[in-house]
Parts: C-alpha cells; sequence; structure tokens
C-alpha cells in the first residue's frame, strides 16, 4: 500500500568520532536513495540547500523535479561533487518534498528508526526538526530533536508574532456544516451565500464544494498569505454562529504549514474552544 507524505526536514551533524561517522553515513546513504527515487512511485523535490564542511549549494525547484526513472542529481552535479568529499566533518541539509512512498521510509519514519538504533551519546551531536504530512488522514508531524528523543512541537506562538511566513498552505482544509437531518431548502440558500462568499474571496472552486443531503462544505486545499489568518478566523465565526444559530454541527478541519520558497518550520490550525474559534500556532 502506498501513501504520500510532504516533508521539510532539517539536519546537522558534526562528526566526532566512529559513532557519529555512523550516524553520517547512514544520513548519506539515505539521501543516495532519495535522490535515486527509491522505493518512491512518484514525487517532486521543491528545495535542498546541502552544507558540508562549511561549502553550501542551495537548488530550489518549486516542486518542478520528479523523482523517477534516474536521479535527479547526477555524480557531476554540484549537490553530489559536494556530497562526495572525503572526509566530511560537518554536515548540513535543509530539504523539502513530496513523495508517493511504495517500501521504502523516508523524513520522520526514517529519523526516527536511525535514532533508536543509535548511540545515545552520539546524538547529541545532530540536530534535526521536521514538519510532515499525509494524504491519508489531516494530522501533521511537527518534530525536533533534544537530547536524542524526538519531541513534539506543542503550540508555542501567537499567530501574530510569526511574522516571516509569506503564505500558508493548508493541504485538506475542510469547512462546513453537517446535521442530523436533511437541510431545509432555505437553510440551503443560506449556506450558498455563505460558501460564496469563501469561494470569491479566496479564489475556490466550484467543485471544491461538496453538497450532501446531511452534509454541506469545502474539502481542498485552500492557499492564505501572511496577512490572512485572522480573516480566515472571522470567517470561520461566521460559520460558526450560523451553525449554533441553525442547530448544525459545524465541520472544520486542516492544518496550515508555509509554502514560502525557503522551507520554514511553523504550523497553525484552527480550533472550537471556549470562547468560540480559536487559532492555534507554533514556530521551531
Amino acid at each position: 500500500m502506498s501513501y504520500e507524505i510532504t516533508t521539510k526536514e532539517s539536519i546537522k551533524i558534526k562528526v566526532t568520532d566512529e559513532k557519529t561517522r555512523k550516524i553520517l553515513d547512514e544520513l548519506i546513504e539515505q539521501f543516495r536513495c532519495l535522490n535515486r527515487g527509491d522505493g518512491i512511485y512518484s514525487g517532486e523535490l521543491a528545495f535542498v540547500r546541502l552544507t558540508v564542511n562549511g561549502q553550501s549549494v542551495t537548488e530550489k525547484y518549486d516542486w518542478e523535479r520528479k523523482f523517477g526513472e534516474k536521479p535527479i542529481f547526477t555524480d557531476d552535479s554540484d549537490v553530489m561533487l559536494l556530497l562526495n568529499k572525503s572526509e566530511i566533518t560537518d554536515f548540513e541539509i535543509l530539504i523539502e518534498y513530496c513523495a508517493t512512498l511504495t517500501c521504502a521510509s523516508y523524513g520522520y519514519s526514517f529519523l526516527g528508526d536511525l535514532c533508536n538504533k543509535s548511540d545515545k551519546s552520539a546524538l547529541a551531536n545532530l540536530e534535526y526538526k521536521v514538519l510532515e504530512y499525509y494524504d491519508y488522514d489531516n494530522d501533521h508531524t511537527a518534530c525536533k530533536l533534544c537530547n536524542g528523543e524526538l519531541v513534539t512541537i506543542e503550540p508555542n506562538a501567537d499567530i501574530t508574532d510569526i511574522t516571516d511566513v509569506e503564505e500558508w498552505f493548508g493541504y485538506d482544509f475542510q469547512l462546513g456544516f453537517s446535521s442530523n437531518d436533511d437541510f431545509e431548502e432555505d437553510t440551503v440558500k443560506e449556506i450558498s451565500e455563505l460558501m460564496s462568499g469563501l469561494k470569491n474571496k479566496y479564489n475556490l472552486y466550484d467543485e471544491d464544494f461538496v453538497f450532501w443531503e446531511d452534509a454541506i462544505f469545502f474539502h481542498n486545499s485552500i492557499v492564505i498569505a501572511h496577512s490572512s489568518p485572522s480573516e480566515l478566523k472571522k470567517d470561520i465565526e461566521k460559520f460558526y454562529c450560523f451553525a449554533k444559530e441553525h442547530n448544525l454541527k459545524l465541520i472544520l478541519d486542516g492544518v496550515f504549514t508555509p509554502s514560502d520558497d525557503i522551507p520554514k518550520f511553523a504550523y497553525l490550525y484552527f480550533e472550537l474552544g471556549e470562547n468560540g474559534v480559536e487559532t492555534v500556532s507554533a514556530r521551531y
């Protein structure tokens, strides 16, 4: 069974002994597997910045480089020439890609396995953080390595304090209503007006809206600008108030992550709290 991951990773390691050298060797081999597309049915590379012993090379592809029949980077490319240096003591990589996996382990899954089998003292020389989401559910993974353990990043910032994200991308955002009974005709008209306002404001498409007898909702990806989370929250609050007035259940789901050219580690989502709609966010 295949599944799709979209991953941003930042990895840094300093080689101090044979134990850290072993971790580095596995990280490099993993990058070679990714480059060849081992265990990847399809996918795209968006960004990679490789730094070896202080020397860096950056490649931006805007999701245009495909994993497939041939390696993304050939042996004579700047990336592979840097990776093939004989004595690497400092290694850093910042990478973002999307991949449909068939039988391989990448991203958070690979790093978790590597940490479990590596010497804990050697992990003190490894820095790692990841932001990952999937096609099989609406969840995400936000973690960093602390004292040899992968730790989940809990909400830690007010959205107004996250000022360096240019755009937020919601991979699988859902907003609408469900009912225990069929909707009344007048209610459908009012919901259609709400949906029309959402469509026009965020440049959405008719096919993104689902109309069932007992549920009406938006369900697809959505992009909002840096200044727009507060605006989307206001729109969600309108839906929330409408649901309360008409005794409907609010459908609200989806996580937003940065879609900037250079990978950034942050997330936000909206949830219902004691005071209505709340914004939950983190930057790390």
